[in-house]
């Protein structure tokens, strides 16, 4: 398995973390559920100046989402010089709105009350969003909405501490939280290149020992199969000249009967011989014997 490289790294510490997609499908989810976050907003179109200084930004978003879809066409090999185009569209286009012009991302504490204060009123949510947005103070105000109004006054009193001292307590406990909040994502971004690191050793670690097991069992089924065929011939050879020794033993065996069987012949032939011709000796004694 190959070391796997992300894309690019982008530190946004309390504003999202650090954002390291190592694939399409990471890029593509976040970039989603980013857009996914503000689409209440354009439940609170009431034509005014706040309305459409969020626009612009929530704007940016859709156009990474544009990009992102189209990247998803560019995977195959034929297309990587569209795909590092794309991606690099994509990154820096991120860098501005998240780093250059601080949007809130969806995890930030902005953005988590920005969306508490939707679910009760879009129109003051956003804008209370507007408030905190870069370029708002060159922005005249204008909303027809009084809930709008209650938004801005609200954001107002909280950005510029002008409430009162209960407001201020809370103001301190939010910025404490945030100042929390940022410090534990800083280190998150600081170990996350280690944990990178190690992740990717353990791989190569794996992979290697992948490969030796791999190894190790191809040297064993082939050693096996080298025995086998060893022997598979010894015990060939071993049948031939077992076959071989078998017919010898025949052919042998077929010589010696006739030698056995004519010299029992000659043995009987002999001994008949001497016995007839002691019968002869015999009867040629018996008549001289008889004669005198």
């Amino acid at each position: 398995m190959e070391t796997i490289t992300p894309f690019f790294s982008i530190d946004l510490a309390k504003n999202g973390g650090v954002f390291t997609p190592k694939n399409i499908e990471e890029l593509v989810y976040w970039v989603e559920t980013e857009n996914a976050f503000w689409t209440f907003y354009t439940n609170a179109n009431d034509g005014s100046n706040h309305f459409n200084l969020v626009t612009k930004f929530v704007g940016t978003l859709t156009s990474i989402k544009n990009l992102t879809d189209q990247i998803k066409a560019y995977v195959a090999p034929q297309y990587a010089a569209q795909l590092k185009s794309h991606l690099t569209q994509c990154e820096n286009q991120i860098r501005s709105l998240y780093l250059a012009d601080n949007f809130p991302h969806s995890n930030s504490v902005l953005a988590k009350r920005v969306k508490t204060i939707s679910e009760q009123n879009p129109f003051q949510a956003v804008a209370y969003l507007f408030v905190f947005l870069k370029g708002s103070e060159n922005k005249q105000f204008n909303s027809p909405k009084q809930e709008a109004w209650a938004g801005y006054l609200s954001a107002i009193n909280e950005k510029y501490e002008t409430g009162t001292s209960a407001s201020k307590t809370l103001a301190a406990a939010k910025s404490s939280w945030g100042n929390f909040q940022e410090k534990a994502e800083t280190n998150l971004g600081a170990n996350l290149a280690k944990f990178t690191s190690l992740s990717n050793d353990w791989v190569q670690l794996n992979d290697a020992l992948n490969s030796d097991a791999k190894q190790r069992h191809e040297d064993f089924e082939s050693a096996k199969k080298n025995h086998e065929e060893a022997f598979k011939q010894m015990l060939d050879g071993h049948q031939a000249k077992m076959l071989q020794l078998q017919a010898n033993y025949k052919e042998d065996m077929s010589l010696r009967a006739p030698v056995a069987y004519w010299e029992a012949k000659q043995m009987k032939h002999e001994n008949t011989s001497q016995i007839l011709g002691l019968l002869v000796f015999m009867s040629l004694a018996a008549l001289g014997f008889g004669a005198y």
